[in-house]
């Protein structure tokens, strides 16, 4: 019973995989026709927010571009080391990203992971 069961369940699923792609191709043009000639986002700024709602502390750090209006925010937060996540950002994080570009995310987090936090 159990294998006809994933048999049908694979039949429904290969037909609607099939139904998606071109859906996600259409998305993925769309996004890089409305963003052709833009130039690539580049790290302007970065604060660090300390807060502790419901007495946990949390760090939020918020990112900066040089385009108006385009920020992102990320979690920071190591709770064991609380108080060593702000200056670690401030002091050697922030200098280090200020200027590079948004779109190499894997670059970046790796670089970040590695050299200081």
């Amino acid at each position: 019973m159990n294998l006809k069961r994933r048999n049908l369940l694979k039949t429904l699923a290969v037909p609607g995989m099939f139904a998606l792609a071109p859906r996600l191709a259409r998305a993925e043009e769309q996004a890089a026709r409305a963003t052709r000639a833009m130039p690539t986002p580049r790290i302007r700024d970065i604060g660090v927010i300390e807060c502790q709602p419901a007495g946990v502390r949390l760090t939020v750090v918020k990112i900066t571009t040089d385009q108006d209006g385009l920020y992102g925010y990320g979690c920071a937060t190591f709770t064991q080391r609380a108080d060593l996540v702000k200056p670690a950002v401030e002091k050697y994080l922030k200098p280090f990203l200020l200027g590079k570009t948004t779109d190499r995310i894997e670059d970046i987090w790796q670089s970040c992971y590695d050299n200081s936090y």
